[in-house]
């Protein structure tokens, strides 16, 4: 349930280390590279390259789930694809081949790249478990900080993500944290009410994008005085969209929801016929790793990685028996290792 994996699977999670790592802008104040962590037998592949760098290629890979994905809304890209006659992954392929979408990951102090709402359901990930604080506070709530940090020298600084020179203070518009114990999210910093104060427009938004049910429609004389007492910039969007909702008819409202966030519909239905036009090399290597993965719970293929040239004349695994007895000498009983070409 928590993950809608009875909508669409298999989960996309980010790793929270990378998002955090990315929007607190931390690798604007890297002192290293990434070719000095690689090895000096290697390649060279990382040779000039930053960890931003390396994050965002395997985010175009699709090597790591990286939220947002785009700098373009998702339900919109949806809605292009449709207009289009395209689906969605070749209204984006398009898209991407034309520059005129990017990976949110290349250019990550975009503002159209931002993360907007961060609910914090732990009281300690300021000033504990989010590691770097100072960071989060400088460039994600725009609060006092305490960072000291310069930031990288222009030879050090990403090759293929964006850097802007003005680096962005306070990236979030909205924090929230669900803590029983009443805790402040940064002790002695920041507290709930002090970030809350003032955004009543996503309280009423969190009403309104709700499925439509008998209480909504009940409820929209009340909405509709709420929308009032929003800030003014906000009211026309919130008086057109109640508007609509009194007009419209409930089975309507609900078929348009359903339109709009069914994730089913918007990640897109497997297809298995896509791959027939695939290599025969390519639907040979799928179809083999889902063979492994189907006979890996009866088999010891786990061994496979230990020794993969002599996994057929493994020895046995050895478990402790239940009558104590002295281990016969290595190499004098029973299967063992020996070198390739001796046979037992």
């Amino acid at each position: 349930m928590a993950f809608a994996a009875d909508w669409c699977r298999p989960a996309r999670q980010m790793t929270g280390t990378s998002f955090y790592y990315t929007h607190t802008d931390q690798w604007r104040y890297e002192r290293l590279r990434a070719d000095e962590l690689a090895s000096p037998l290697g390649p060279g592949l990382l040779a000039g390259r930053s960890f931003i760098d390396c994050l965002a290629q395997a985010s175009r890979l699709g090597w790591t789930p990286s939220h947002p994905a785009f700098d373009r809304n998702p339900l919109d890209l949806f809605d292009e694809s449709e207009r289009s006659g395209l689906t969605v992954q070749d209204h984006i392929v398009r898209e991407l081949r034309a520059g005129r979408l990017r990976f949110a990951a290349e250019d990550p102090d975009d503002p159209a790249n931002w993360p907007r709402v961060l609910t914090v359901w732990r009281s300690n990930l300021l000033g504990s478990s989010g590691k770097g604080m100072e960071y989060f506070m400088r460039h994600l709530l725009g609060a006092d900080d305490a960072a000291r940090a310069r930031e990288s020298p222009p030879d050090l600084r990403p090759a293929e993500v964006t850097w802007r020179e003005q680096a962005p203070r306070g990236k979030l518009d909205l924090l929230t944290t669900i803590d029983r114990r009443r805790r402040p999210a940064a002790p002695g910093r920041v507290t709930t009410e002090q970030i809350v104060t003032g955004v009543s427009p996503y309280k009423l938004a969190s009403v309104l994008l709700q499925y439509p049910t008998t209480a909504l429609f009940d409820g929209l004389g009340a909405l509709a005085e709420a929308a009032s007492a929003v800030p003014r910039a906000s009211r026309a969007p919130f008086g057109i969209f109640i508007d609509w909702l009194s007009r419209t008819p409930p089975d309507t409202v609900a078929r348009h929801y359903v339109e709009t966030f069914d994730l089913r519909r918007r990640c897109g239905s497997p297809d298995v016929t896509a791959i027939a036009s695939a290599p025969v090399g390519y639907q040979v290597h799928a179809a083999s790793a889902w063979l492994i993965w189907a006979v890996w719970p009866f088999s010891r293929l786990v061994h496979a990685w230990s020794a993969p040239l002599w996994y057929l004349w493994r020895p046995y695994i050895v478990y402790r028996g239940r009558v104590a007895a002295r281990p016969a000498e290595p190499g004098t009983s029973g299967r063992r290792w020996r070198k390739i070409g001796v046979p037992y």
